[in-house]
């Protein structure tokens, strides 16, 4: 009876698709094993009763022939696109809403590594006192212990809150937040129905993008201080192997957050936003202790091209943003060729 009992209550738990974002993680290691080994047996030791996990794979390596292999519960979404874009993650939302039918899906990268064994039912047990909250997400610290993320303020430049401070406690409360983090990004299926999913014109921006959507559907963004994981954040972006791919993610995600501008922003911030950001692909702001601030301001040594990409990425998402919404005729597009825009 009693196990009976305990069934029947694991099934009323809302069911989660927690999706592993994952490119090459086995074969980055973090203190001597691969960064997906890590992040899976981690996940693994999750204390909620009603979850299932979807691995979500861009990989040119074994990642899913290991997963296969050693954790055939797992599904693996395989995805031909570019990596690190929206489109796999779509793809994985889709598979998971398909097959699986979840009250909750939370997407998560391969450098997570989950330390709070209660953090997906405090996630869910908050999402389920009101059902306006469709975006969510955890505090995430460094391996040194210190903050990573406690939410995303909004402004000119969205800015990660707390990177780089001590973990004192400040941040261990639940509240409404202005954005959060793609890397442990939880969203209930009704917000997912209702807002639609992630924008694929975007790359590193599209976790804002879409927390600007769930608000204008009347969802709330809540971050949840009570739940925590370590965040190696970029392991995989930083290593020497994919240094090639860096330029282009620069310019992509010029183009993202010009997109992300246009798309979001009221006028008077678009006045705003556009000038600062062309700056910042000029000169370069000195991070000590990781943390984003003011402590120090040099002209980058290839400011001259990186000015002019930025224009060219402002130009192409005015151009995107434009030819989506069919703004933009074709003899329109005629005219603004002949101008060399």
């Amino acid at each position: 009876m009693a196990e009976a009992a305990q069934a029947d209550t694991a099934q009323r738990k809302g069911l989660v698709a927690i999706i592993i974002g994952n490119y090459n993680g086995m074969s980055f290691s973090y203190k001597g094993i691969p960064i997906l080994e890590r992040c899976i047996k981690n996940l693994l030791k999750t204390d909620y009763p009603n979850y299932r996990i979807v691995l979500s794979d861009l990989s040119s390596d074994e990642s899913a022939a290991y997963v296969r292999k050693k954790y055939p519960r797992i599904d693996i979404v395989k995805s031909s696109g570019e990596s690190f874009c929206a489109e796999s993650n779509n793809d994985a939302i889709k598979y998971c809403l398909k097959h699986m039918n979840p009250d909750y899906i939370v997407r998560i990268d391969n450098d997570i590594i989950i330390t709070d064994r209660k953090w997906l039912a405090k996630m869910v047990a908050e999402a389920e006192k009101d059902p306006t909250i469709g975006v969510e997400s955890c505090k995430l610290l460094y391996p040194d212990g210190k903050i990573q993320h406690a939410g995303i303020t909004l402004g000119v430049i969205p800015k990660t809150r707390g990177r780089g401070e001590i973990d004192d406690g400040r941040y261990d409360s639940v509240e409404d937040i202005g954005a959060i983090i793609g890397a442990m990004f939880f969203v209930s299926r009704s917000a997912l129905e209702k807002t639609g999913l992630i924008d694929e014109n975007l790359l590193g921006l599209e976790d804002i993008d879409y927390c600007y959507e769930a608000r204008k559907h009347g969802f709330r963004v809540v971050y949840n201080g009570s739940a925590y994981a370590m965040h190696l954040e970029g392991f995989t972006t930083s290593n020497s192997k994919i240094k090639s791919r860096m330029d282009k993610r620069f310019y992509a995600r010029l183009e993202g957050y010009s997109y992300l501008v246009i798309k979001q922003y009221g006028p008077l911030m678009k006045c705003i936003s556009i000038p600062v950001w062309l700056l910042r692909t000029v000169f370069m702001i000195k991070q000590k202790d990781r943390k984003r601030s003011m402590l120090g301001v040099r002209l980058r040594p290839d400011a001259f091209s990186k000015f002019r990409l930025g224009l060219k990425a402002l130009r192409h998402a005015y151009i995107l943003y434009n030819m989506r919404k069919k703004r933009f005729t074709e003899s329109k597009m005629k005219r603004l060729r002949r101008i060399g825009f």
